[in-house]
């Protein structure tokens, strides 16, 4: 996937991959630079599919008999279908066919007068279909056998296969006016490919396919041992390709005896593949998508075609024109045929309206807006519109933190902050026979991931940080659903059937432990080496306190399905649980001999999993029914605060990861991620994956991983060569860090500039006004606060005794978020700042209409 980036001071983010509405924010009335990257940026996102024709039934398939003239059939509750262009592909005309209830499969001509169409439906009616005058008529030809027939194709004039599921395999040699039956291996089978007269290959649905080399006398089987569907082969550069379900796509260069697994990206099925030349090729897929390939399979990239339903069909005519026949594919109606045209090398780009905008015709133009307005980007080439996308801008207040408001005295310390967010998905990659289920990683370099692989288990281990994985266990046929390390050697995996795993030589090699259950166990989560508690279905909650050789049951007040389990220390723990709309988790403080049910009034949620970053906060996620929310403790669970996410259910948050105390990641089954940067007051919508997301880890602040459904998961790396200026840098301790530290000494304007290598610049300025009032220097003793020890480690005496009572003590983080409030009544206050971050904080002390502002240093 390709993303847009357009950063900004408050919010940044601008994926224009699927055509959704973005949103970011601005100061008001401020200036702010939209730009677009190149065209190699825009290749997912730009319409190359313009519709040309559209029917109540479906098209199944295509057929081109020269430059102009082509043919499309296929059918669905209305009945059959078949179309033909004379103009190629631009106007099409429908024929008459002879049988008008059933669905038309595939067709295959001989020249441009003589072709076959086969079809029928399951088990019953098979049907053959022949023209002798380029469709004027056709003929119900008498089939030799009864199943449904799925492909057709001609060898030469007179020759000519067909075959389909029940393992028909019939053939002609008089032009397709008589056929016979050829006896096959069993199979159900879906596309034949002719590489000459003798050798022909037919695909079978179920995992492999079979070739004849002397004209279908004798057949040699060949399995791949695949488990998904397949639905299409086709002879590439040096090889064979076979494109299944699930975003399968593999490939060989010696007929299968070994095999390699393409990257494709998606998850949809793959419904047919086709290459043009040696090197450029397409797929088509369910969810109207088609992928290209420009050299010759390696990479496959996502064209949109802007259509809803399903890509079934793809031809190509005499002049290289492409095309693709599609239907809704639950009731095979709303059929759609489509042509491609490559992204030409001149573009035009347009931004509307022209509100507040300096050239409407540039790439980057400067709006300086006064309320919130939509911005539509077109993209266009000089025939016409080819993609739009649309851009809202909310206008806020800008936020200086400078003590009160932006009036601030002579080299007073400030902070300028702004959240500027480059994330970049450094890959996205799938493993198409492997199902993702958990991640963890003990280092930067090794980690793993866990799941299904086909039907077996899957415990994938990478040394290189992802680059490349490999299978760690074998002989295992069920799920594996969590994994946990508790060392940099001895780790634990859970899964179906009870399965507990160890190991104690870092993944190498992985022995049972008896969990003395069958159900399916959720999650693990390891307090040290010994005591250990794994959550699974039907209110299991297990525990052991030897490293795992024994496993006893906990007391569960309620009947549910444990999803996680996690513990701050050796007595409190936490697990959430599916129980009747009811917004719910469980707690212990007993070690997990017993657990107490809470109940969060006011939600009607599930909670799916829970993250500490340290004994008193943390946080729980959920959704589904309600709105997707995020809830954070600061007391240890006593109290919690939720934030909602939308107004709509049945989407749910999937997992969530804190790398310190501020910043966090949360996921959802839709494969958004959302990151905060102040622990949880605030969270912001990163990017999305593509894919479902079921599990998180990062391996530092900037490096981490996403993994998912249909074997897919996703390497993110946070600020990629990301370069932060503040202009002019007059008293700037670090030009190149975000949140910048200021102490001018005249009035200024400061303008943010953020950009990343290729362009997506955004610009915002803010304006510092000074007061005449005296120099705020460095001391400890700051106005009427005298703060010691200062730098400190531990707790903080606070002497303000010129100030009257009463009085409020706040302290603030850099960036303007409030983190603690005290009411204050003695003349001396020792303060508990333990849970502070290691940071520079400032207080404020108010009381009576007085301010006074300090600055104040943890240095552990």
């Amino acid at each position: 996937m390709k993303i847009i980036r357009i950063l900004n001071l408050l919010y940044f983010t601008l994926s224009m991959s699927l055509g959704f509405s973005q949103k970011f924010s601005v100061d008001a009335g401020k200036n702010f630079e939209m730009t677009c990257l190149d065209k190699a940026m825009l290749d997912a996102y730009i319409i190359n599919w313009n519709s040309v024709y559209t029917n109540n039934q479906g098209f199944i398939s295509l057929y081109f008999t020269d430059d102009q003239v082509g043919y499309a059939t296929g059918g669905g509750p209305y009945g059959s279908v078949i179309a033909k262009t004379l103009d190629g592909g631009q106007n099409w005309i429908e024929l008459q066919s002879p049988d008008e209830f059933i669905r038309l499969y595939d067709i295959s001509f001989i020249n441009k007068d003589t072709g076959i169409i086969v079809g029928g439906f399951e088990w019953v009616d098979s049907r053959i279909i022949r023209t002798v005058n380029g469709g004027l008529t056709w003929q119900e030809i008498t089939s030799p056998v009864y199943s449904r027939l799925n492909a057709v194709e001609f060898v030469n004039e007179t020759t000519a296969y067909a075959a389909g599921i029940n393992s028909s395999v019939i053939k002609t040699t008089d032009g397709g006016n008589t056929w016979y039956t050829i006896p096959a291996p069993n199979g159900t089978y879906v596309d034949i490919e002719v590489l000459d007269e003798n050798t022909i290959l037919f695909l079978d649905k179920h995992g492999g396919f079979v070739f004849t080399n002397d004209g279908g006398q004798t057949f040699t089987k060949t399995a791949t041992g695949i488990t998904f569907y397949l639905n299409d082969i086709a002879v590439g550069r040096n090889g064979i390709f076979i494109a299944g379900d699930c975003g399968l796509l593999i490939y060989s260069e010696n007929f299968f005896q070994t095999y390699e697994a393409k990257e494709t990206g998606i998850v949809a099925n793959l419904n047919n593949i086709i290459f043009k030349t040696e090197t450029e090729g397409f797929i088509a897929a369910s969810g109207g998508m088609i992928l290209h390939t420009e050299d010759g399979g390696r990479i496959w990239k996502r064209e949109k075609t802007g259509y809803n339903g399903s890509i079934l069909g793809l031809a190509i005519n005499n002049e290289g024109h492409v095309y693709a026949a599609g239907a809704e594919q639950v009731l095979m109606n709303n059929g759609t045929l489509f042509q491609y045209h490559p992204l030409p090398d001149t573009l035009i780009f347009r931004w509307y309206p022209v509100e507040g905008l300096s050239n409407p015709n540039d790439l980057t133009p400067i709006a300086s807006p006064q309320y919130p307005i939509k911005y539509t980007l077109t993209v266009s080439d000089t025939n016409g519109n080819i993609a739009s996308d649309t851009l809202m801008v909310d206008v806020v207040k800008p936020y200086v933190f400078a003590g009160a408001d932006t009036m601030i005295r002579k080299n007073d310390s400030i902070r300028l902050f702004g959240v500027v967010q480059c994330a970049r998905l450094s890959s996205v990659t799938t493993h198409s026979h492997i199902t993702h289920e958990a991640t963890h990683f003990i280092n930067q370099d090794t980690g793993f991931m866990t799941g299904m692989n086909y039907s077996a288990s899957a415990i994938i281990k990478t040394t290189d940080g992802g680059k490349s994985w490999s299978n760690r266990i074998k002989n295992l046929y069920l799920n594996l659903k969590d994994i946990t390390f508790v060392n940099d050697t001895v780790g634990f995996v859970v899964g179906a059937n009870g399965t507990i795993l160890k190991t104690t030589d870092c993944g190498e090699s992985w022995f049972h432990l008896n969990s003395g259950t069958t159900k399916v166990l959720n999650s693990v989560h390891f307090v040290d080496e010994n005591l250990g508690f794994v959550a699974g279905n039907e209110h299991c909650l297990l525990k052991t306190t030897d490293g795992g050789l024994s496993w006893f049951n906990t007391y569960i007040p309620s009947w549910a399905d444990i999803i996680k389990v996690y513990f701050v220390n050796e007595n409190q723990g936490y697990a959430t649980a599916v129980f009747n709309m009811e917004a719910a988790y469980l707690e212990t403080s007993d070690g997990g001999n017993t657990w107490h049910k809470i109940t969060i009034p006011g939600l009607i949620t599930t909670f799916t999993d829970i993250y500490f970053v340290d004994e008193q906060n943390g946080y729980m996620l959920g959704g589904d029914l309600s709105p997707m929310v995020i809830m954070k403790t600061t007391d240890g669970g006593t109290t919690w605060n939720y934030y909602l996410f939308g107004s709509h259910g049945y989407t749910t948050f999937t997992s969530i990861f804190f790398t310190d105390a501020f910043t966090g990641y949360a996921s959802n089954v839709i494969g958004e991620v959302y990151k905060t940067y102040n622990g949880g007051l605030k969270w912001y919508r990163l990017f999305s994956t593509g894919f479902g997301i079921n599990d998180i880890f990062f391996t530092d602040k900037h490096h981490g991983i996403f993994v998912g459904d249909f074997g897919m998961y996703a390497v993110v790396e946070e600020n990629p060569d990301l370069k932060i200026e503040w202009v002019p840098n007059n008293g700037l301790a670090n030009s190149n860090n975000i949140f910048t530290l200021a102490m001018p000494d005249v009035e200024t304007i400061f303008t943010l500039k953020a950009s990343v290598e290729g362009g997506c610049v955004l610009s915002d300025h803010v304006s510092i006004k000074l007061s005449d009032a005296e120099v705020i220097n460095e001391r400890k003793q700051t106005d009427n606060i005298l703060i010691y020890p200062n730098p400190s480690s531990g707790n903080v005496i606070i002497n303000f005794e010129k100030f009257t009572l009463p009085m409020t003590f706040e302290v603030f983080s850099l960036q303007g978020e409030k983190i603690l409030n005290y009411g204050l009544s003695p003349l001396q206050k020792e303060l508990n700042i333990n849970n502070l971050h290691k940071e520079v904080y400032v207080i404020r002390v108010s009381g009576n209409g007085q301010f006074s502002y300090a600055k104040l240093i943890i240095n552990e």
